[in-house]
């Protein structure tokens, strides 16, 4: 959570580094001509700075980046809700990004377009997320799993068990591996 003005400048000096932006004509044609990473870019900022108000207790000055944050969750379909990600999210390309307001997702996550962050409906219990993790286009995390360090989901993934090995390319083919061996009887 960005608790401080320091904190704020630090998160967005990071994450901004994580975008090919550029600065002078080509930046400035670029967001002239809402280019989809300035476009993304644009919406993280105002994110973060909602976020910084939010948890600062300003609430004239978080209710003013809450309607603009709102405006641009309706023309670019990103619906991320404050305080969802940990510093160094990086957004692949403009599309639709949905997330439960008590999901909880780590720090230096990569998230395509398409992508689902959900109660399962049986509860209120949220997906929980690790460090360094990369979310597929069309991927959908259900419920209230958990998924560790350093894995990356594949592309049209549905994630409804939780995941607490490291380092795994997808974990819908371990977890479908491992669901497909513990039915066999040993002879």
């Amino acid at each position: 959570m960005i608790e401080s003005k320091k904190e704020l400048k630090e998160w967005l000096d990071y994450e901004r580094s994580r975008y090919p932006l550029h600065t002078g004509f080509h930046g400035l044609a670029r967001y002239l001509a809402h280019d989809e990473i300035t476009t993304i870019w644009q919406f993280q900022k105002i994110l973060r700075k909602a976020e910084y108000h939010l948890n600062t207790g300003h609430k004239i000055r978080y209710s003013c980046y809450w309607v603009v944050m709102n405006y641009l969750k309706q023309s670019t379909g990103l619906r991320i809700d404050c305080n969802v990600f940990d510093k160094g999210l990086r957004i692949m390309h403009l599309g639709p990004v949905l997330t439960n307001p008590r999901a909880k997702v780590g720090k230096n996550a990569r998230v395509h377009f398409n992508t689902a962050f959900v109660a399962s409906g049986r509860d209120s219990s949220s997906p929980t997320v690790g460090d360094n993790v990369v979310i597929g286009i069309g991927a959908t995390l259900v419920g209230g799993v958990f998924i560790a360090d350093d894995i990356a989901i594949g592309a049209m993934s549905i994630v409804n068990k939780s995941f607490y090995e490291t380092q795994v390319n997808n974990p819908i083919i371990t977890l479908k591996l491992k669901t497909e061996n513990s039915g066999k009887k040993d002879k």
